[in-house]
């Protein structure tokens, strides 16, 4: 008659102090109550209340403590099953309840194996780990060491090679000065050559009019002497102005062919002189002899003996002509002939 048992335990119940050993009485029986009605949940908990009294009463004889336990290791919580074995046991004991001790034995030999085979089977899975993470922390090791001779050989081979993007940075540098010197060197060679091709055209073209004219003077030379016309023979040769002529025709020539090459060499000569120390030639002119002295340093001809002759000056002339205009020049004069042949 179990419902009416719990009618009986209830009344009980609402006489009793909670965690008392009366209290714990109770409990152990209700517990028993659920058992015979095949309620696992309300024996289990019956049995941690009346446990629960019985170590808050210092009682020593623990039957409920036990009982759960059986259930815990059948339900195979086995740590908490063997915690409470334990403990029941060691009450008991200390108790000195012969019975309880006979009663208890074999759940406590059954559970201690059973925790004991649980725990022999951690230990074998804990040193199996242990030896899993042992092989591991082995790999890792070598895979550090590994890894450091890689860094160790990646940190040579970058060294190596911005040593290497040094040399060649240095030789790309060296590359592009020597590029530099030889446009440099080909604009001045193609300039030479454009000076070279118009004056070669030019000289072959005077040469060709000289010779003309030569073969006129000589014709007019013998017509003189074969007419007996000696004295006046005589006034045309010591006349000067068939030379001024030609020295005027050759002038114009070589300024004209000059100007050709370097269209804008007076601007840009006089951007070298100061303000108002500007050499321009007059009106009809194209050079004066200051700028024709220069145009000639600008085609490479330095020397003042060879300016002189074509020129038709004495040296001492043309050395003082150049060294009056280079007191007019902006920086310093001695690197005003450089600035000149730099002209374009």
């Amino acid at each position: 008659q179990y419902e009416e048992d719990l009618k009986v335990n209830d009344l009980r119940l609402t006489k009793i102090e909670p965690y008392t050993p009366q209290y714990a009485m109770a409990t152990y029986h209700r517990s028993l109550i659920y058992k015979y009605s095949n309620d696992s949940l309300g024996e289990k908990r019956n049995l941690c209340l009346s446990a629960i009294s019985d170590i808050r009463s210092a009682i020593k004889d623990h039957a409920s403590l036990w009982m759960l336990a059986q259930l815990l290791y059948e339900d195979g919580d086995m740590e908490r099953a063997y915690q409470y074995m334990r403990f029941s046991w060691n009450a008991t004991k200390f108790y000195n309840a012969r019975l309880r001790s006979w009663q208890s034995a074999d759940v406590l030999s059954l559970i201690d194996k059973t925790y004991q085979a649980m725990i022999e089977k951690q230990n074998d899975r804990l040193q199996q780990n242990l030896l899993l993470i042992t092989a591991l922390l082995v790999l890792l090791i070598v895979a550090l060491g590994y890894i450091y001779r890689q860094m160790k050989k990646l940190a040579d081979a970058r060294n190596h090679l911005q040593v290497a993007n040094k040399q060649l940075n240095g030789l790309n540098e060296e590359l592009r000065q020597m590029n530099s010197c030889l446009s440099s060197t080909n604009i001045e060679l193609s300039e030479s050559n454009q000076i070279k091709e118009e004056y070669i055209a030019r000289f072959i073209k005077l040469c060709s009019t000289y010779i003309n004219r030569l073969d006129a003077y000589r014709r007019m030379v013998n017509k003189k002497v074969s007419a007996g016309q000696i004295a006046e023979l005589l006034k045309i040769t010591r006349s000067q102005d068939a030379l001024d002529e030609e020295l005027e025709e050759l002038y114009a020539n070589f300024d004209t062919a000059f100007l050709h090459l370097f269209p804008n060499f007076v601007g840009k000569f006089n951007d070298l002189l100061q303000e108002n120390e500007q050499i321009l030639p007059k009106k009809g002119e194209l050079l004066n002899t200051e700028l024709r002295i220069f145009a000639l340093i600008r085609l490479g001809i330095e020397d003042s003996s060879q300016i002189a002759e074509f020129l038709r000056y004495s040296v001492n002339t043309i050395y003082n002509y150049r060294a009056k205009v280079r007191n007019k020049a902006r920086g310093s004069r001695e690197d005003f002939d450089d600035l000149v042949r730099k002209i374009r």
